[in-house]
């Protein structure tokens, strides 16, 4: 079974991995964050989960918030200025928010969890050539830039 490296553990990276380890191939996800230094962060942000990617935390089996996530059935912008501009829509099936820091930090416990290696540290691109030498192959699922992070 091939050996993988996955740079970056946000939603797809962390996807990627359990979906290799539900398949039996042996993955490293190189992540610049703990769980616990995600969980310690300010909130940044939050994920809106879409019927898509429930269903793809469902056949991961890492569908953790189904129950506890508040829905949401509709968005509306409103854009104010000297002609306001407001529009909506109705999202079906509903979507889902999980705060980001719980969302990385679970899905990077579970990988491991389910026999996935982590690696934290702070990559650049020319780390890319020294892990391409440790894994068959390398995938980058992450946004590696001069500063060094994902």
């Amino acid at each position: 079974m091939p050996d993988i490296g996955i740079i970056g553990g946000g939603i797809g990276g962390t996807h990627l991995g359990l979906f290799l380890r539900q398949h039996g191939a042996t993955a490293t996800i190189y992540s610049a964050k703990t769980p616990a230094e995600h969980l310690a962060a300010r909130i940044t942000n939050v994920v809106c989960r879409s019927g898509t990617t429930r269903a793809r935390e469902r056949a991961l089996g890492v569908d953790f918030w189904g129950a506890a996530a508040p829905d949401l059935e509709q968005f509306v912008v409103t854009v104010n200025g000297p002609r306001p501009l407001t529009f909506s829509g109705a999202l079906n099936p509903s979507t889902h928010v999980v705060d980001m820091r719980i969302y990385w930090a679970r899905l990077l416990e579970e990988f491991a969890q389910r026999g996935g290696s982590l690696v934290f540290r702070t990559l650049d691109a020319a780390n890319v050539e020294e892990l391409s030498t440790r894994h068959d192959l390398v995938v980058v699922v992450s946004t590696v830039g001069a500063d060094g992070g994902e």
